[in-house]
């Protein structure tokens, strides 16, 4: 944090002054307008008067708008890069009160131990600390890799008042800001100052698990919205989605691989269905690198369904034919493993539970395709349903 605080004196982004404003306790925030209440927390503001250090904000909105501009995908998703160039381009830019003499937590400002840092000032500058020294090397080649994942009610801290700390500093931007809705409960932010939002993630992850439930909210909610927790919309979107369309298909496989040979899978292949799974799973990949979960998680759903088609169409369990029963079987498994591989950064462990039962001995990985051989049912079920 030294290192940074005397970056940006010597550049002259700081000088010494006395602020006034109302100011949210629990946003750690001022808020500017004429507003009474913090429009996130729902109470009233309290009125704050205090010696300052400020940080010269205003000198950077031009290269600010000329970054975002330039780089497209800086702020994603586009609605909340238009929200900040919409700031941006509305008003000049006030500098920013960046210490507190009324409270004595939080770190003194070198040099000055009668002020203390704004908390958002030294919690953006962790984002690099934490790194290590900023000049290191391995600080550096991290920090060529480093995105952000934001809530949206902290847009302009991370996508205007970092970027121009970072700019005053003299240090390389992020790669990309991206920002995430709400989880909300009955339309609410959940919050602690409203006990009637809250609910305990370790009971709902005891009785769901914790892989589904995190899979549960990403086909139905794009980059950045928010998202309404429904316990019994979880029930529903869980049964259907993993339970019938990926915990039954991965038995009926495996048990019917059991029955009919032995448990060892048919390398006979027919059809295309290992190559659309291929190509599914290319897609899969794209949506995430783009960070596009819920199309990720829609593709994935889709190739599961595919799948499923090709059983019902071919229907090994009726075909006289063995040479036709063995190629269906062995091109559901191949095409099935590709898709699991695929998408594991979306499934976790349910995808682990499921190669297992195909019978891959490797960890998932981002590149390559599981060597299934034979089938191991006893890590069946791969995922139960919850509903009556």
């Amino acid at each position: 944090m030294t290192d940074f605080w005397q970056r940006l004196c010597a550049a002259g982004d700081i000088y010494k002054g006395h602020y006034t404003g109302r100011y949210c306790v629990d946003c750690e925030q001022y808020l500017t307008g004429d507003v009474g209440e913090c429009p996130v927390h729902a109470r009233a503001l309290e009125h704050y008067a205090e010696d300052s250090y400020f940080f010269r904000l205003s000198r950077y909105r031009d290269r600010l708008i000329g970054h975002i501009e330039a780089n497209p995908d800086f702020v994603r998703p586009e609605t909340r890069r238009n929200e900040v160039l919409a700031f941006l381009r509305a008003q000049d830019l006030t500098d920013l009160s960046v210490s507190r003499t009324s409270t004595r937590w939080g770190i003194e400002v070198p040099g000055d131990p009668e002020h203390v840092l704004y908390v958002w000032v030294d919690a953006l500058v962790s984002y690099l600390s934490a790194l290590g020294p900023l000049d290191a090397p391995e600080s550096a080649a991290w920090w060529a890799g480093a995105y952000h994942f934001i809530g949206k009610d902290i847009l302009i801290f991370h996508a205007v008042v970092w970027p121009a700390m970072l700019l005053a500093a003299g240090l390389p931007l992020p790669n990309a800001i991206v920002v995430n809705g709400w989880l909300t409960i009955t339309g609410r932010k959940i919050a602690r100052s409203d006990p009637s939002t809250m609910f305990d993630p370790r009971i709902e992850g005891g009785r769901f698990g914790n892989a589904a439930l995190a899979f549960c909210f990403l086909p139905t909610v794009g980059l950045g919205s928010d998202l309404d927790f429904d316990r019994e919309d979880v029930v529903r979107t869980l049964d259907a989605d993993l339970a019938n369309n990926l915990g039954n298909l991965v038995s009926r496989l495996v048990k019917f691989i059991v029955r009919r040979f032995e448990g060892c899978v048919p390398a006979e292949r027919m059809g295309e269905l290992v190559a659309d799974a291929r190509d599914g799973a290319a897609q899969i990949r794209q949506a995430l690198e783009a960070f596009e979960t819920a199309r990720a998680a829609r593709q994935l759903l889709g190739e599961l369904a595919r799948i499923n088609r090709h059983l019902q169409g071919s229907a090994p369990w009726r075909e006289p034919d063995e040479r036709r029963v063995r190629a269906a079987v062995g091109e559901a498994v191949g095409a099935l493993a590709v898709t699991l591989n695929a998408g594991w950064p979306l499934l976790g462990a349910l995808a682990e539970g499921a190669l297992a039962a195909l019978g891959s001995k490797a960890a998932p990985a981002w590149t390559g395709e599981p060597v299934v051989r034979r089938v191991e049912p006893a890590h069946l079920p791969v995922y139960a349903r919850r509903g009556a």
